[in-house]
């Protein structure tokens, strides 16, 4: 787990129309302009959207959400220190988390002097650490929210006949459904706010007010945005019908289980996910032939994007100091920031493939010289690894100091939804033909096999339904591991957070849940905000 506070600008820019200025919210009332036109709505949802990327990275970490979510047993993020001023402090492991191969190459293990374990009487430091992020990713999601209820408040008893204004308030009812979404499953039963008033004495809403607001936002994107990501306002970049299609078999998929448990909602889940299979042409979805270009920014915008956040680096040099630095990693240059190293027991159980060989990169344990060119060099290699997620570390290093560099997270890919078809066909007893095929697609690219073509990998249709569900729970977990809607989540809706000591190698020393997680299983809100409101005090 770290929680960095090294001096990074990372400017978070959606690249929506060269021409507008972004607009921006700040509690000045004053800045809440009145949206009268095309452009002023246009400029608004543009200041939306940067609140809403904040959600997944803001300006001092790169990839913020690998925090949200490594709790679960897929990956974790290695130790270093964090610095403010002068003072540093260790982070949690003792040593640096790296972990060694046995002779052939194939099993990562723990080895002396590779080891994890946390320092002794440091479990309190590490909880509040973690609380503290966890604070601000609740705040900035409920930033995010009110610029989209702002937005959204000024439409309620308007109706618009014009398509392009319709078109935009579709994308933002999409960001607060997720926006919503997210919450829900980080804080569990959180303050349903969907207007632009502030409320001390809000309640926490139950789960059920929080998923109908969040179905009934997901509708009417489906109904407002536009058809195709051809036709998206900013084609592959902002969301289409497709899109929001997708995210709501993700919500029924979620409902099915914990903490909602409306079992019914299986078969909506694979209805919507079979929808957006169905017409995967028509919305221009796909699966990209090669798993490689998944991480390959090089590569562009692609078919697989079923809904992303693009940003645009904004380094500066006078930011550069002996606390923030590249480590050398192999063949290229990546920030510390950003690594997320696996958690043995996952790795060693994920198959051999050719996907497993894109997902991570084996980088030596060096030690390394800093000079003020931002040029290091490998002082000392040892028997230690880091296993890095490919998809955190992958890195254009010349674009990112000349400020030209672009990239993008995945909130959902076109893999998603085949995967959330053949899950939820299977829970609601509809395990079919397409069912076997949505999963195989999968596992024949996984091995770099032709994705529509009968392979040696495929699962033989005569598995009983529950041994084609933890199939297809396993092939979610290697096939999106490090990305927005991790593990964590899944494991959350499957009720197997319990099981976490068994999902993990017994000698790694897993995260210090106490103090983190209440309840049953969510984050608890921020102490500032429930000193303004007692109402928030759980139950």
């Amino acid at each position: 787990m770290t929680i960095k506070t090294y001096k990074y600008s990372l400017l978070i820019f959606l690249l929506l129309f060269s021409g507008c200025t972004k607009f921006d919210y700040t509690e000045d009332e004053n800045s809440r302009q009145h949206i009268n036109s095309y452009l002023t709505l246009e400029q608004a949802v543009t200041g939306a959207y940067a609140k809403f990327a904040a959600i997944f990275a803001d300006e001092l970490w790169r990839n913020s959400y690998l925090l949200q979510g490594m709790l679960a047993d897929d990956y974790d993020l290695y130790s270093g220190w964090s610095c403010s001023g002068e003072d540093c402090v260790p982070y949690i492991y003792e040593g640096y988390g790296f972990q060694t191969f046995d002779d052939n190459g194939d099993t990562v293990y723990l080895a002396e002097g590779c080891y994890r374990r946390y320092h002794e009487g440091e479990e309190v430091m590490v909880g509040q650490s973690y609380l503290e992020f966890m604070n601000d990713a609740y705040r900035d999601l409920y930033k995010a929210i009110t610029s989209q209820n702002f937005i959204l408040c000024q439409f309620e008893d308007r109706a618009i006949s014009n398509d392009a204004f319709n078109e935009l308030l579709g994308e933002v009812y999409y960001m607060r459904a997720y926006s919503y979404f997210r919450l829900a499953r980080l804080f569990g039963q959180i303050p349903l706010i969907i207007d632009a008033d502030v409320d001390y004495q809000v309640h926490r809403a139950s789960f059920e007010e929080i998923y109908r607001q969040i179905e009934s936002d997901v509708l009417q994107a489906i109904r407002l945005l536009p058809v195709t990501t051809f036709t998206a306002r900013i084609p592959y970049i902002t969301p289409c019908r497709g899109s929001a299609k997708a995210m709501l078999a993700e919500v029924y998929l979620t409902m099915g289980g914990y903490p909602v448990h409306d079992e019914e909602k299986y078969a909506l889940a694979a209805h919507y996910a079979s929808e957006v299979i169905d017409s995967a042409a028509i919305y221009g979805f796909g699966l990209l032939e090669d798993y490689a270009n998944l991480t390959d920014w090089k590569y562009g915008l692609h078919k697989e994007m079923v809904s992303i956040v693009q940003y645009k680096s904004d380094f500066n040099w006078d930011m550069v100091t002996s606390e923030y630095f590249p480590a050398f990693q192999t063949n290229e240059l990546s920030l510390f920031y950003r690594d997320a190293i696996t958690e043995v027991k996952f790795y060693n159980d994920y198959p051999a493939s050719y996907r497993k060989n894109c997902t991570y990169n084996r980088a030596h344990d060096i030690n390394i010289t800093w000079d003020s060119t931002i040029l290091v060099y490998p002082v000392e290699t040892t028997s230690c690894y880091r296993i890095l997620l490919m998809n955190s570390t992958k890195f254009d290093y010349e674009a990112f100091l000349d400020n030209t560099e672009e990239y993008y997270i995945y909130i959902l890919r076109y893999s998603h939804t085949l995967l959330t078809y053949a899950e939820a066909s299977a829970r609601s007893g509809n395990l079919d033909e397409m069912s076997y095929e949505a999963i195989n697609m999968i596992r024949r690219r996984a091995n770099k096999q032709p994705v529509t073509s009968p392979s040696p990998y495929d699962l033989t249709e005569d598995l009983t339904p529950e041994q084609f569900i933890d199939s297809v729970v396993w092939e979610r977990a290697w096939e999106l591991t490090g990305e927005p809607e991790s593990r964590w989540f899944d494991l959350l809706r499957l009720g197997m957070i319990d099981n976490l000591d068994e999902l993990r190698d017994p000698h790694e020393a897993p995260p210090p849940y106490e103090g983190i997680l209440i309840g049953e299983y969510f984050f608890p809100i921020p102490n500032e905000d429930v000193y303004l409101n007692p109402n928030l005090l759980t139950e």
